[in-house]
């Protein structure tokens, strides 16, 4: 179990070699049934089927159109190459408790310079309200602290009132903020920050 990153974390963290080979993952000692794999080539089928479900979709597509099978295809397609460069700006993760793939989760446009980042997630809806949502969000903060970074962000939909439950319950004060992503529209209107200064540690085990 670690709190503080040895010397060596950072490099391995974003490896390439590390990821395609070792296939690392987190486990929180507190929930340990379940691991955060670093997202790879081979969870692709599951990852597609979570983020592309209605269910699971409601807060970002509130019409509940289907995704079609182009779509599904492109963003197969997207999220290949985007595996196959492995950006540093990006940290993913496949949610998986018992063998079942239960969400996606990521670090997102991770700025070293500025020491800032963003965290978001999706849980399958047959495991909403099992205390996922809450575990995952400490998880990607506390990663981020561990990568050095100093603030992180977390945004969703204003009618996702699950998710902003568990913004409070980690310690964040909601503010309006709307992102708006070309071809997909609308995904962020409420966010909240989190601070290295104010943050209690969560005590993670990343495997190599």
């Amino acid at each position: 179990a670690m709190v503080g990153a040895p010397d060596d974390f950072l490099p391995r963290l974003l490896s390439k070699e590390e990821h395609l080979h070792k296939q690392w993952h987190v486990i929180a000692p507190s929930r340990p049934s379940v691991k955060f794999h670093r997202l790879n080539p081979n969870h692709i089928e599951p990852l597609l089927h979570i983020a592309t479900e209605p269910k699971n979709l409601v807060h970002q597509r509130p019409n509940g159109k289907p995704y079609t099978e182009e779509e599904i295809q492109d963003l197969r397609t997207k999220t290949l190459s985007q595996l196959d460069t492995l950006p540093t700006t990006i940290i993913e993760f496949l949610i998986v408790e018992e063998g079942e793939a239960k969400g996606y989760a990521g670090i997102y446009n991770i700025k070293k310079d500025e020491g800032t980042a963003g965290v978001g997630l999706v849980i399958d809806s047959p495991y909403w309200g099992q205390g996922l949502g809450e575990l995952t969000v400490c998880c990607l903060i506390q990663i981020c602290f561990l990568l050095g970074l100093e603030k992180v962000e977390l945004g969703t939909m204003k009618s996702n009132l699950a998710m902003r439950k568990v913004m409070k319950k980690v310690g964040g004060d909601a503010y309006e903020f709307v992102v708006d992503i070309p071809g997909r529209g609308i995904v962020c209107e409420v966010a909240a920050d989190f601070e290295r200064s104010h943050w209690k540690d969560v005590v993670l085990q990343i495997n190599f």
